[in-house]
Order: C-alpha cells, then structure tokens, then sequence
C-alpha cells in the first residue's frame, strides 16, 4: 500500500478591529488583512525540482524535501537483481548549493527502493531533518538505530535514531486518512486523518492510495 503524504506550508496573518466606519468612508472587508506601511512582503515558497521524485519547498528558514533518488542501476543490474548500494556522492551533488541544516521533513509516500534508499544519507547531512514515511519505513531505518538489539552485526552507517523516523501510519498515532481505501485501515486506527505539526509552518497529513500492480 501507498500513502501519499501532502505538505502543507501555512503563514499566519492578523484581522484588523472592527471599527465603525464614517459613511463616506471606504468600505473594507472586516477580514482583510492589516497592511502595514512598513512591513515587510512574506516570504515566498520556493520549489526546486531535483530531479526523479525530489522536490524542495523552501519557506524562510525551513524546507520540506520529497525524497529524492540519486542512486542508479543500470539495466543490466536491474535485470539480474544485484545487489544495490547507495550512491553518496551523487546525493551530495545533488543537493550541493540546499540548505541542509534548514531541512525540516523528508518524505517519503512508501519504502521501495526507489523511494527510500537515499534517505538515510540525507539525514545523515541533514541534522534537523526527520523522516516521515510508513511502518515499513520506520521498521528499514530501525536496522540503523544505535540501541537496535538481538543483531550480532555491527550497525550498517550512518545510524539514524529511531526519533528520527516518523510512520505517519502507525494506528496508535496515526496522521492517515483511510477514507478512500477503507478496507486498508488497520485496527485501532480512525477512519479521517489527522494534521502532524512539524513546526508553526508546516504540518503533514498522509492520504491512503493503493500502489499500482507491478
């Protein structure tokens, strides 16, 4: 199953009082926003394409990234399923010139491969960043925690901490809205989703979609 999570990026602004008017003075809605002479212009919403999947929505000093997917097979791999590894240096020149430390959410609908495996370096980069996935996610990136129990291994890098991993579909603190595919709705879970605030200007809300058959 696939759920598609939908960024909001919000800005507040104020509503004036609601004085009494002289009659040949201009009408003005009582909701209209206060202009001030002196303020300055909101902050716009910049949005970078970053090529397969990767979109970066920038507002003042926070950014919301769609995973990206700078790690390539070529088809002759693909065809014989070796194994993969992710490509660093390629994600590093791909966000070269993003501020990273501003990063706030990385997101990412469901956890195949070509969705997911570039996400633990980008974290790595980016220290104020969290992922926001599904359980599956959540339970790939556990393998990176530093307290991870009953493996004999050493820990694969870099290692991410569990707080850092957020499945929006979890049912006992879901953000999944369910109305579209009912029968997907795991026990304890509410039918209608609910906002995850990340910060005063941002918040996520997963909707439930169905992966198409491959």
């Amino acid at each position: 199953m696939k759920r598609a999570l939908v960024v909001g990026i919000l800005a507040a602004c104020s509503s004036p009082a609601h004085d009494v008017a002289a009659p040949d003075a201009p009408f003005v809605r009582p909701d209209a926003p206060v202009v001030l002479a002196d303020a300055a212009p909101p902050a716009p919403l910049a949005i970078h394409a970053l090529g397969v999947e990767g979109f970066w929505f920038q507002w003042g000093h926070e950014a919301v990234l769609t995973a990206p997917l700078y790690t390539r097979q070529d088809g002759f791999d693909v065809t014989i399923s070796t194994p993969i590894t992710r490509d660093d240096a390629a994600i590093d020149t791909g966000l070269a010139g993003e501020p990273l430390d501003e990063l706030r959410a990385i997101v990412s609908g469901h956890a195949h491969y070509d969705h997911f495996i570039d996400v633990p370096h980008i974290l790595a980069i980016a220290p104020n960043a969290r992922a926001y996935t599904n359980q599956t996610g959540r339970h790939i990136l556990a393998a990176l925690a530093p307290d991870r129990s009953g493996c004999t291994s050493a820990a694969a890098q870099p290692t991410i901490d569990r707080t850092r991993v957020i499945a929006m579909d979890d049912a006992l603190a879901s953000h999944t809205d369910y109305t579209n595919c009912p029968d997907q709705r795991p026990d304890g879970a509410p039918l209608e989703g609910t906002w995850l605030e990340i910060s005063p200007h941002i918040r996520l809300e997963a909707f439930c979609s169905m992966h198409p058959a491959q």
